[in-house]
């Protein structure tokens, strides 16, 4: 007998039958056995077909088994995709009291179906401070996309989407589990972040340009880690750099901070120049940049950093001008005022006009023995008026 273009109608060959029954449990022989009366043929087309009670068996046996293999070809995918749980990191590094850290492919789109978890601790007896300084999260619900702060005693987001996220966390601990999870998106960078210890509460994020500031002198922190960050510096540590220019990518580039360590930075900031010239140093590859109307320099000693001081208490004068400007408004330039990196009106001397002969005075207590090398000074311009 043929079935189409099948090959002829064979038996199965006795001994094998017998060893795979001896194999199997006694139930399953009995219940094979009873449906040698009641189960019929069964035809495969194109293929030998096996026939009586006994291919039953067989039948039944192999299907089983297909069964397995294909469980187990749809569960391998899963498998492979567990494995990649966890490659969500990207950009870590980690000092004793600050770091920086990234989603992986930052400031690329990071990837589907990721996570990164990474504990950071600071010294005991000391708090953390977490900045966010970039967050880009597809997600608007925090399902499947979020970012998440633990710690022993309390838990910060999930953050995503376009949620309000603080720019700045100081945690009552000395150590937080950062956890980044992605699911399917299109879009988003992820985050960078950085941590100090509460020594350090100047600290800034590695996105951080001169111009983000106005003031023309100050300090700030920088975490270690900020050399690989994306983003251009201008200039060079002799002439400046421009004002455009990433403030801790900077410092590294001068010598004035250590990537692996980072530090404490001081900034001057003056009139930008016509051009300035790029060069690789410590790592770090500057760019030729144009005009700007600002720059800014590092103070790596005392010698060329302003005085700290305090107006209410260290500023005295003899006399302060106050006049009323074109608004009807009172301004009055107080001896507040003198220091150079306030904005707005400067110190000026009041109207002596009735006595002559007695003298202009500003007086400034230290509050302790110093050597003074020099004196800076700046002229202020108000309202077309130019006080020197």
């Amino acid at each position: 007998m043929r079935f189409g273009a099948g090959p002829r109608l064979r038996p199965v060959p006795a001994p094998r039958l017998a060893a795979e029954e001896a194999a199997r449990p006694g139930r399953r022989r009995r219940r094979c056995a009873r449906r040698r009366e009641t189960e019929p043929a069964k035809v495969a087309p194109g293929r030998a077909m096996v026939a009586g009670a006994r291919g039953g068996c067989a039948t039944a046996g192999a299907a089983r088994r297909g069964f397995l293999a294909l469980l187990l070809a749809v569960s391998a995918p899963l498998w492979l995709q567990a494995e990649k749980l966890g490659d969500g990191c990207g950009h870590i590094v980690t000092y004793k009291d600050s770091g920086t850290m990234t989603s992986k492919n930052y400031p690329g789109t990071y990837p589907n179906h990721t996570v990164c978890e990474k504990t950071i601790t600071v010294p005991k007896g000391k708090r953390l401070i977490l900045r966010l300084g970039d967050l880009d999260i597809e997600s608007q619900t925090c399902a499947s996309d979020y970012l998440l702060f633990t710690s022993s005693s309390d838990q910060y987001g999930p953050y995503c989407g376009s949620m309000t996220v603080p720019k700045e966390l100081l945690l009552d601990t000395n150590e937080v589990t950062v956890r980044f999870e992605s699911g399917s998106h299109i879009s988003g960078r992820g985050f960078l972040l950085t941590y100090a210890s509460s020594d350090h509460p100047d600290l800034i994020t590695c996105l951080e340009r001169a111009n983000h500031y106005l003031k023309t002198e100050y300090s700030k922190f920088c975490p270690a880690g900020c050399r690989d960050i994306a983003g251009d510096i201008s200039g060079n540590v002799v002439d400046g750099y421009r004002d455009t220019s990433l403030l801790c990518k900077a410092a590294i580039h001068a010598g004035i901070i250590a990537d692996e360590l980072g530090g404490q930075i001081s900034v001057l900031l003056r009139k930008g120049l016509s051009r300035y010239e790029g060069i690789l140093a410590n790592g770090v590859l500057s760019r030729d940049g144009s005009l700007s109307d600002k720059r800014f320099l590092f103070t790596s000693n005392g010698c060329s950093t302003s005085l700290s001081l305090e107006p209410e208490r260290q500023i005295r004068a003899s006399s302060s001008w106050e006049w009323i400007n074109e608004t009807g408004d009172q301004v009055r330039w107080s001896p507040g005022q003198a220091r150079l990196q306030d904005q707005g009106p400067s110190w000026a001397s009041g109207d002596r006009s009735k006595n002559h002969k007695q003298r202009e005075w500003l007086r400034i207590d230290l509050g302790e023995r110093k050597k003074i090398t020099g004196t800076d000074t700046s002229a202020v311009s108000q309202n077309k008026m130019t006080c020197n």
